[in-house]
């Protein structure tokens, strides 16, 4: 559990700092996300044990993916908090968990515990009644947030059911891809490039890699069918937690219910 809680510690970390970062509407995001990418790739490079010439096909073509989805999915998710805010952006974002969890008991055959079912329903409930009345427009964000980070949440078990090496070069594989599509998006939108935007990256970088890595671990230790729910609710609740005491957000009546309501499905979640 321990890799799970580490890997909350850090995706709380990245979005609060999103929200820091692109405060100011002069900063450009995709050099944020150059530093970010460039840093996470770097870093996975030196932490990796496995030989190059062992390399499998399967790690360059999962890594691959799984990094064009991470740099569209962050593309998303900065899009949502400006719009639809961080705590339902994180909320909705988490629910996706949906999409790997029943791909898990389908075609592992991963089992849980009735009270673990139920605690996935109420997580689920939880985040339907936090969606509240939307404009349509930003439904369709949120939706788009929906299937991109149950996409890109999915590479990360397929790797841990059929990657070869080592999960830090599963994660230099994505993380360069990330990179290089992002170079092309900046080429293409003629951005220029700015040493603060870039620092701000590196910074981001850190806790983005290991994220992923501290959750592919949690995958190797738990079923997928607990894993996902259980960091997914926790996230929810500890960026809650930072709306309230960092950026002092008021929140209404009905998100303190929902609030008790995934703190009630984390329980159920942990029932062994």
């Amino acid at each position: 559990m321990i890799y799970i809680i580490l890997s909350v510690f850090c995706s709380v970390i990245i979005a609060n700092l999103l929200k820091i970062f692109t405060s100011g509407k002069k900063n450009s995001i995709l050099v944020i996300f150059l530093g970010n990418y460039f840093f996470a790739a770097i870093f996975s490079l030196f932490t990796n044990d496995t030989p190059f010439n062992k390399i499998n096909p399967s790690d360059i073509i999962l890594g691959s993916f799984a990094g064009f989805f991470l740099l569209t999915n962050f593309l998303i998710y900065k899009k949502n908090i400006q719009i639809n805010g961080l705590s339902l952006s994180v909320s909705v974002m988490r629910s996706s968990l949906l999409i790997p969890i029943i791909l898990a008991l389908v075609l592992w055959n991963e089992t849980i515990k009735s009270l673990n079912v139920l605690g996935i329903i109420v997580v689920l409930i939880s985040f339907i009644l936090m969606s509240g009345k939307k404009h349509p427009h930003n439904l369709l964000w949120l939706f788009t947030l929906f299937c991109f980070t149950g996409t890109t949440d999915l590479f990360f078990k397929l790797y841990n059911v059929y990657g070869i090496n080592s999960i830090n070069l599963f994660l230099f594989f994505a993380f360069s891809t990330s990179l290089f599509l992002n170079i092309i998006l900046i080429f293409i939108q003629k951005i220029q490039f700015n040493w603060k935007e870039f620092s701000y990256g590196l910074i981001l970088g850190l806790p983005n890699q290991l994220t992923a890595l501290f959750f592919m671990k949690a995958l190797n230790i738990l079923p997928a069918s607990i894993a996902y729910p259980v960091l997914a609710s926790s996230v929810v609740i500890v960026t809650y937690i930072t709306d309230i005491f960092i950026w002092k957000t008021k929140f209404t009546k009905k998100e303190g219910i929902i609030f008790i309501i995934i703190l009630l499905g984390i329980i159920l979640l942990n029932i062994n």
